[in-house]
Parts: structure tokens; sequence; C-alpha cells
């Protein structure tokens, strides 16, 4: 079984210089509005983990409303660590045209009052985790920026170790933040037909060469 929420991203070979090169500027007002809705995500969480501990349901407008935050901060995040040079949508929704996706199962019937109660100390040993994993993946990112500006490409093992280190990340907050599963995050994101679409979409095919030896997507 998948884990429910699931970060999933397009792997395009060939990058733009130009706008790798700028990121840093390019990403000022994408870093803005991730600001603001990081702020809005704190105040509807607090409200998610109070009605969760007194009716043990997670209202379905509300679930939807913070499974959008977290799939707006994902698509900025992707964004700030080069997974694409395409700018994101900036508000909430759904938006399947993006090259970064994030995928999220119905909410649960029920949960525990318990575990909520108790998550954000539960959460603590996969916050250190989490941590940890911030440091690699902005270390990966800013070789990435080198390698891109240099060579004007993005190689397939950057691509992908920042698909699993962020990707943590994000099952990381939708587990301890929004709760909107009572499922600890796993360290792998394996496809399910649970969740739409079921391959990954950043896979490459297995017969097309990069230059660098390994499989890429095709351009």
């Amino acid at each position: 079984m998948a884990y429910p929420v699931s970060y999933r991203t397009e792997y395009l070979e060939k990058r733009s210089r130009l706008r790798v090169f700028f990121r840093w500027a390019l990403a000022i007002p994408v870093a803005l509005a991730a600001a603001l809705w990081t702020l809005v995500g704190c105040v509807t969480a607090v409200a998610a983990w109070f009605v969760l501990l007194f009716t043990a349901k997670y209202p379905a407008g509300l679930y939807e409303f913070n499974s959008n935050i977290l799939r707006t901060l994902s698509r900025s995040a992707g964004y700030l660590l080069l997974q694409t040079d395409q700018f994101p949508p900036l508000g909430l929704g759904k938006h399947p045209e993006y090259p970064i996706e994030v995928v999220i199962a119905p909410a649960q019937e029920s949960y525990s009052r318990l575990k909520v109660f108790f998550r954000l100390l539960l959460a603590i040993p996969i916050y250190i985790v989490s941590g940890a994993f911030g440091y690699a993946y902005g270390a990966v990112a800013i070789a990435s920026w080198f390698v891109i500006v240099v060579l004007g490409r993005m190689p397939f093992g950057m691509h992908s170790a920042l698909d699993f280190l962020y990707g943590f990340t994000v099952r990381f907050y939708g587990y301890a933040y929004l709760m909107l599963t009572d499922t600890y995050p796993s360290f792998t994101d394996e496809p399910d037909l649970d969740l739409p679409p079921a391959e990954p979409i950043w896979a490459p095919p297995p017969d097309y060469q990069s230059p660098y030896g390994g499989p890429v997507a095709p351009n």
C-alpha cells in the first residue's frame, strides 16, 4: 500500500541556464507566496487539530483546503530546488499540468484522537530525519545549480535524489503538521492504484540513454 501523500515530479534533462542562473531573483514572488500560505496553513492546521481531537473526523472542506496548502508549498519548494524551470502557480488548487504534483488520498473515515493529541511528540523522530534531509536536499540543489549553469542539463541522479529527500519532507508535513493521515511517513513512495496516477510521473523509460550513462526521460 502506498503512502497516502505522494510527491511526484516530471524529469526533464535539458534545462535553461538563464532561468536557473537567475532563479534567486525569479523565486522572490514564489517565496513570498509560500510564506503567506505557510502562515495560513498554520491557522488551518490548528483548526484541524481541534476538530480531529473532538470529533475524530476531518471535515471535507478543511481537508481539501489543507491538502491544497501542501500541494502549493510543494510546487513552490520544487521550483526553488530546481526540479523544474516552469514558474509555479501561486494559488491553491490542483494543477495536474504542472510538472510537480502532490497526490493525496481521501481523508480517513476516522482518526485516532490519541495520535492527534500527541502528534507533535510522535513527530519528533521524523522531525530530526526531515531536518537532516533538509540540509541534504539543499546541498544537492546548490550542486545542481552549478551543474545546470555549466552543462545546461540536470543529471537524473540529482533529480531523483531531490525526489527522495524532499518527497520524505512532503510526507512528513502531511503527517506532522496538516494531519492528513495517522500513518507514520515512509522513506520510499511506492506507486499504488489507489493514488492516481499509478506510476510516478518522473520515471524515465528504461531504453532511453543519458550522456551521463543513466536513463532519462525524453525532452
